[in-house]
């Protein structure tokens, strides 16, 4: 899953985190019965997982999370952040609704126009809009202005280079043969034991 976020591939992404769901539960009872607790510190699907599924607007996938999370007194700690999740896909919402009616906003701007008061958690969502590709942030001073691909301010992507060798003759070139028994050697100290 985490791969496939790097990767920019949300709706793989989003689809792992689901299979994922369906295995929390035995993980649970398993880690518990094999380590009398559990006392796990992150679980990526119910973390990193469930900004996926608010950026993709899975409701049956956060309804989903949340009902396992709320089900099982060892996962009390994710609650929050499920509900987390729910209010990110609402703020998703809210980010391009206020892009849609505010064309070439600033970033900073985007804070007050969606009404929440974590500048960081807006500037992060807005981060995984880009990513997505369903904003463009465009250098604006110290900040981004923010448009829709295909808006006439995006700027066209150079054309890609060709790749070619620096080399001009197609010839393979001629191996060196390297003489060990000419090569002068210096034989070091063997490493102390606790190495």
């Amino acid at each position: 899953m985490q791969a496939a976020v790097t990767k920019r591939y949300f709706e793989e992404a989003a689809q792992l985190v689901r299979e994922n769901l369906g295995y929390i539960p035995d993980w649970v009872k398993e880690t518990r019965r094999e380590f009398g607790s559990f006392d796990i510190r992150t679980i990526p699907a119910l973390q990193q997982g469930g900004t996926v599924l608010a950026l993709l607007g899975d409701e049956e996938g956060l309804a989903r999370m949340r009902e396992i999370a709320a089900s099982i007194p060892d996962l009390g700690p994710w609650v929050e952040e499920v509900e987390r999740h729910n209010h990110e896909r609402r703020l998703f919402k809210a980010i391009l609704d206020a892009i849609a009616e505010h064309p070439n906003c600033l970033q900073t701007q985007v804070k007050d126009l969606v009404g929440e008061v974590d500048g960081r958690r807006v500037a992060n969502l807005i981060s995984y809009l880009e990513k997505a590709g369903k904003i463009v942030r465009l250098k604006e001073g110290r900040t981004y202005k923010l448009v829709f691909p295909g808006s006439p301010e995006v700027p066209t992507p150079p054309p890609k280079r060709a790749v070619e060798s620096h080399r001009t003759d197609r010839q393979t070139p001629r191996l060196r043969e390297i003489d060990l028994s000419s090569l002068s050697y210096v034989p070091l100290p063997r490493a102390p034991l606790r190495w």
